[in-house]
């Protein structure tokens, strides 16, 4: 599954739903839209997801993911992610 953000950010899921990874490339969804879209650490690698995401059009997706390497905080057993709002789901 491919999840695209209101940034243009794509989100590519594995068929389990156990892993995902954000795609490096934007898509130019809508060239003037004013959500910023920053580069993340470990963008295009393939990250181990807690719980499965759910992703609905029209919501932001939260993301419960493996910590981060090195993690952002010693001792963290979590990292959060936020998306911006989706606007479209590829199955």
């Amino acid at each position: 599954m491919k999840v695209t953000t209101e940034s243009g950010a794509v989100y590519e899921f594995t068929k389990d739903g156990t892993r995902f990874r954000r795609l490096k490339n934007k898509l130019p969804i809508d060239p003037g839209a004013e959500v910023p879209r920053n580069d993340l650490r470990q963008d295009g690698k393939w990250l181990k997801l807690f719980t499965p995401a759910e992703p609905v059009v029209g919501f932001r997706m939260n993301l419960a993911v493996e910590p981060l390497d090195p993690p952002q905080f010693e001792g963290a057993t979590v990292t959060m992610r936020s998306t911006s709002v989706v606007v479209g789901i590829e199955e």
